[in-house]
C-alpha cells in the first residue's frame, strides 16, 4: 500500500483571508480529511454543491455533517462538532458566504481509484497549520504511510 497523495507539489501553500482553499487527495483506500481549526464543521457535498451556496438550509432541511474518525484531539473532522446556530438577524433573502469546510468526491485515476476535495470557504488566520488526507479505514494516521499532510498559511485577518 502506497501512501494518499496531494494534488500541490509543495510542502506548504500560502493564501489569502477570505480566499477559498481547495486541495485534492488521492489514494487506495476510502480517505478523509483533518484541518487544524477545531470549530468548523466539514460538510459532504454533492458536485451540485461544490460552488458558492447561501449560508442557510432551505426550509425544512437540517445541515448536516458526516460522521468519520478522529485522528487527533486538535483537528477539525467532519462530524466532529456540533453545527453552529446560524447568525442571528441576517434575513433569510439575503445570501451570505458561508465559512466552512467542503469535502466532495472526486474521480480517480489509475492505481489510485479514491479521490476527496477538500475546499475551504472564507478562510481566515486561524485556519494556518496542516492539513491532512488520510485513509479513513486504518486507525494509525502516520504521514508518509498511511497520510500526507500539507501546511497552509493563511495570510491577513
Amino acid at each position: 500500500m502506497t501512501p494518499p497523495t496531494i494534488d500541490s507539489q509543495k510542502e506548504d501553500l500560502v493564501i489569502h483571508a477570505d480566499e477559498t482553499l481547495t486541495i485534492t487527495c488521492r489514494g487506495q483506500r476510502t480517505l478523509s480529511w483533518a484541518w487544524p481549526e477545531t470549530t468548523l464543521v466539514g460538510e459532504d457535498l454533492t458536485d451540485r454543491q461544490a460552488g458558492p451556496r447561501p449560508s442557510r438550509a432551505p426550509e425544512g432541511e437540517a445541515e448536516t455533517g458526516s460522521q468519520v474518525g478522529t485522528p487527533g484531539p486538535r483537528a477539525g473532522v467532519v462530524g466532529d462538532h456540533p453545527v453552529a446556530g446560524e447568525e442571528a438577524g441576517t434575513p433569510a433573502s439575503i445570501p451570505v458566504q458561508r465559512r466552512g469546510v467542503g469535502l466532495l468526491e472526486c474521480p480517480g485515476e489509475p492505481g489510485r481509484p479514491y479521490c476527496k476535495t477538500l475546499i475551504l470557504t472564507g478562510a481566515k488566520g486561524n485556519d494556518t497549520g496542516y492539513y491532512r488526507c488520510y485513509y479513513r479505514d486504518i486507525k494509525a494516521v502516520v504521514d508518509g504511510t498511511t497520510a500526507v499532510a500539507v501546511y497552509v498559511f493563511v495570510r491577513g485577518t
